[in-house]
């Protein structure tokens, strides 16, 4: 064997392929059982198993609530059932129903993620300016553009939505990161709009938006027109009409009769609230005590919260 070849040999047993001098022997390379197949760098750091842990709670979550909007799309609400999601999510289905505690709850991150993509497709007209009407009809326009996806099961989901106890709900507790995503929509047409809101509408006003919005909603589920033309075509019709009544608020013969309408719709919303929160918490009792009982995982939902956001009290100054 000549000397090239020698040194060839020599620095194959090298670690990292440095070449060796002649006649050096190579140190030996430890490398842990864990890592037989890497070598970790000097400055790596293990992750600690809680880190670790954590993470793969995250990340097994994410899959499941993505398999379970992928599947409402697909097949709708009454053929997805948690075990269908736990097996194409490749998970236990107790496992499932660790991180969701019902069918309803994940209907709710399908609401959750139509306010969202909502949200995101109204940002760039928001941003652009213009009177009430016509802010408002963009924004419902694009309401309509989130929820296309799903008109087919449309009524599905409201049948499970319209149950005062469901998690689903729009009212419910569970539903208050999708509603606080609404209500920022429509402030933000309150306060975007040109020529201004009255003073004493401002705070009001966007909660009633948005409680037409969920009326606009009713309507297009039950619009069989093509493309849902009707439901646009009312859009079109009510932006301008809300304007103009808007815009009557700032005389005072009907300054009366609007304080006395938020008044009315503020404490039949607050009480609204209060009964959705009271049948809530014994659902979310109810669900958790069956979830240990039929062996769904260590279910951590318990009672939920009763305090969803009432609406603010208008101010009393003027226009």
């Amino acid at each position: 064997m000549d000397e090239a070849e020698t040194r060839r040999d020599v620095a194959r047993e090298a670690p990292d392929g440095d070449m060796l001098a002649a006649g050096e022997v190579p140190e030996a390379v430890e490398v842990p059982e864990s890592e037989s197949d890497e070598v970790r760098g000097a400055d790596e750091v293990p992750e600690p198993r809680a880190v670790r842990g954590a993470r793969e709670v995250r990340d097994t979550r994410a899959l499941v609530r993505a398999t379970a909007l992928r599947l409402f799309r697909e097949r709708g609400y009454a053929a997805t059932t948690m075990r269908l999601v736990a097996q194409e999510a490749g998970v236990a289905t107790g496992n499932a129903y660790y991180h969701f505690a019902s069918k309803d709850h994940l209907v709710q991150e399908l609401y959750l993620d139509v306010t969202q993509d909502h949200a995101r497709r109204s940002a760039a007209m928001l941003a652009a300016g213009g009177d009430l009407p016509t802010l408002l009809r963009g924004v419902l326009h694009a309401g309509l553009d989130a929820f296309a996806g799903y008109h087919a099961f449309g009524t599905e989901f409201i049948t499970v939505a319209i149950r005062p106890t469901s998690a689903a709900s729009p009212f419910s507790p569970a539903s208050r990161g999708a509603r606080a995503t609404s209500d920022d929509v429509f402030r933000q047409v309150v306060d975007a709009a040109a020529p201004a809101v009255p003073r004493h509408l401002r705070a009001d006003l966007p909660e009633l938006l948005w409680l037409a919005q969920l009326g606009v909603t009713l309507f297009w589920v039950h619009d069989g027109s093509p493309d849902q033309r009707r439901t646009r075509a009312l859009v079109d019709g009510a932006a301008p009409l809300v304007g103009r009544l808007v815009s009557l608020a700032r005389l005072p013969v009907a300054r009366r009769v609007t304080d006395d309408l938020l008044h009315l719709v503020r404490e039949a919303m607050r009480v609204e609230d209060d009964d959705v929160g009271r049948a809530g918490d014994a659902s979310g009792r109810e669900t958790a005590d069956a979830h240990v009982v039929g062996g769904g995982g260590a279910r951590r939902a318990g009672t939920v919260s009763a305090d969803v956001r009432s609406p603010g009290g208008g101010s009393a100054d003027g226009a």
